[in-house]
């Protein structure tokens, strides 16, 4: 590769660090509004490692791997209960900065949260009625201990930021 593609890469590999630092992982989603082309690297970083699995031609350099998996890069897509966890923190970072948990579904710095907040409220409701759901009664503890909106915010609140 050309010193130019190395530099690219060695500044997305950079942003990504910023990222972790922040963030405290490395999945960066591929629609992340302050910096969409580090989402779409990602992504890129992870197809070229199923290419490099297959058999196939792959830009990922054994370097290049060691250096992701050395911040802990994870090369699939996490779901479930660490998904949940960061939500979570990211709910946390939202009420240091706006003093309140109410979200609103199309909180422009971050819609993902938005939308985890509202699927919160309509799983708690399947849990309470009894059926199928992903919330349990320890998730409810924790959302309660920070003053989890349970019903949408009036329209009193300001969201022009």
């Amino acid at each position: 590769s050309t010193s130019s593609q190395r530099n690219a890469w060695d500044r997305k590999f950079n942003e990504l660090l910023d990222f972790k630092q922040h963030h405290g992982h490395c999945d960066v989603p591929q629609t992340y509004a302050p910096n969409p082309k580090l989402g779409v690297w990602v992504n890129k970083q992870r197809v070229e490692h199923k290419n490099l699995d297959d058999g196939n031609i792959s830009t990922l350099t054994d370097e290049r791997l060691e250096r992701l998996e050395g911040i802990g890069f994870r090369w699939a897509k996490r779901r479930g209960k660490v998904r949940w966890e960061e939500k979570y923190n990211e709910l946390l970072q939202y009420k240091a900065r706006f003093g309140h948990c109410h979200v609103p579904t199309k909180f422009k710095e971050n819609t993902a949260l938005g939308r985890w907040v509202s699927t919160q409220r309509a799983e708690c409701k399947k849990f309470c009625k009894g059926e199928k759901s992903s919330m349990t009664s320890e998730k409810i503890r924790r959302l309660d201990s920070i003053g989890f909106a349970w019903f949408q915010a009036p329209s009193t609140y300001s969201y022009s930021k």
